[in-house]
């Protein structure tokens, strides 16, 4: 029997994330070996507790980052901001929870996002972005947030 529970609760799950990224919650690569732990059990009843461990973020090297990229975070380290005419330095919320929550020490990670393009009044200002971590890290994203590359 609780065999066969592990293995609706799994199904149910997988349908779940199946679902889910329909909707464009991203779930990244998790590891669901042992993703189900017994915690207790009452009677005929089984609590179970879900981990999931998310995947590292892949990191890059320069050449598959544009070089504008490159010269915006080379300014911001330097200068604590951006070239005139970018946009760029307002808070990162990080609400898809894709990017790291907490440093090594345990310590919340504060996000703040940038442009790598020049702002050019009435066109758009395009999917691709900077992200900065408070933890000195800087992550690439190509397509607004849907996916990061860590920046080495």
């Amino acid at each position: 029997m609780k065999n066969i529970l592990r293995c609706i609760l799994k199904l149910v799950f997988f349908c779940f994330i199946t679902c889910s990224s329909v909707f464009s919650l991203t779930f990244e690569k998790a590891n669901f070996n042992n993703a189900f732990t017994p915690l207790e059990t009452s009677g005929n009843s089984y609590y179970y507790e879900l981990s999931i461990q998310k995947a590292q973020l892949p990191r890059a090297n320069t050449q598959e980052i544009p070089q504008n990229a490159i010269k915006v975070l080379k300014s911001i380290r330097e200068n604590g901001e951006t070239f005139e005419g970018y946009v760029g330095g307002r808070k990162f919320g990080n609400y898809e929870g894709l990017l790291p929550k907490k440093d090594k020490n345990g310590q919340q990670i504060n996000y703040r996002e940038w442009d790598i393009y020049p702002k050019v009044q009435g066109k758009n200002r395009g999917a691709e972005r900077l992200v900065t971590g408070s933890d000195g890290k800087a992550y690439f994203t190509k397509n607004h947030y849907q996916s990061f590359v860590e920046i080495k």
